[in-house]
């Protein structure tokens, strides 16, 4: 569902940027596939595959604008392969690349801001090409439904999944468009709101505007002597990146300095540290 709402802004972009070609180019510079993982990544956060016209987008816990940019790199190369059979960093993509970069900025739905994060390889270019910017706004109505999450169900995984609710792997969140039924439904079989609960452990929903973007979230690290803990760690929902060879644990960047408190004080983890797992760029 995730990546279907990022797409639809992604397509409304290139139907602003490219209003002036005709329908089949805009339709063809649309036929891609959008992947957002659950991947943390050094050195890049996405990657475009032309014989598949595949987008794929790392590291979620930057950020969605981060994301969202990011996505609109690699849609870049996706139309710049559309246009010239091929597609790398030279003069037509940063072409493309203005072009939904100036869109995107006249529909609001990104800022100038999003485009600064000392990231990207090319980032004086961009920052180059947003200086040059000259505004042209245009209306443009962002969704006014809302989505209902559900957090930390994984024991009622199967009756979310009968009824209608879908996996965002992103933000480990069952979600649907909102609806009183559902609501009701989830109240049913005690599912506290966000505003109900105090124990980030238990199961728990929220309701959110259906927009593209995702909740920040941030990853804390276990330290210390962690194995005779790991299974306290797990009931946390801690999991062991083989990457990292950490325990790892994602939570919201709200929470982040209370569920940090919760684990400081369970008497069972004093032989572990904790803190915010810190990237390496």
């Amino acid at each position: 569902m995730l990546e279907i709402r990022i797409k639809k802004y992604m397509d409304d972009i290139v139907n602003v940027a490219f209003k002036d070609e005709d329908d089949a180019l805009r339709n063809k510079y649309k036929r891609y596939y959008l992947k957002i993982l659950v991947k943390e990544k050094a050195t890049s956060s996405g990657c475009y595959y032309p014989d598949k016209s595949l987008i794929e987008i790392y590291n979620p816990s930057l950020g969605a604008r981060h994301l969202a940019k990011c996505c609109l790199h690699e849609l870049s190369h996706h139309i710049d392969k559309c246009k010239n059979g091929e597609t790398g960093h030279q003069k037509p993509f940063y072409e493309v690349y203005r072009k939904l970069i100036y869109a995107s900025l006249d529909m609001g739905i990104l800022t100038a801001a999003d485009f600064d994060d000392h990231f990207s390889s090319d980032q004086n270019k961009v920052r180059k090409m947003v200086s040059e910017y000259i505004p042209h706004p245009i209306e443009y109505k962002l969704p006014e439904e809302a989505i209902i999450k559900v957090k930390n169900a994984f024991a009622y995984k199967d009756i979310l999944k009968d009824s209608g609710f879908r996996w965002n792997k992103i933000e480990q969140t069952w979600e649907k468009d909102y609806s009183e039924e559902d609501e009701a439904f989830l109240k049913s079989f005690g599912v506290l709101s966000d505003k109900e609960t105090e124990d980030l452990r238990t199961a728990y929903y929220l309701i959110k505007d259906n927009n593209m973007y995702i909740d920040a979230v941030v990853y804390i690290e276990a330290s210390g002597s962690t194995y005779d803990c790991r299974e306290i760690l797990k009931e946390y929902h801690f999991y062991f990146n083989g990457e990292l060879k950490k325990w790892v644990y994602k939570v919201d960047a709200a929470d982040k300095d209370k569920m940090l408190l919760i684990l400081k004080t369970d008497d069972r983890l004093r032989t572990c540290n904790f803190g915010i797992l810190k990237r390496k760029n």
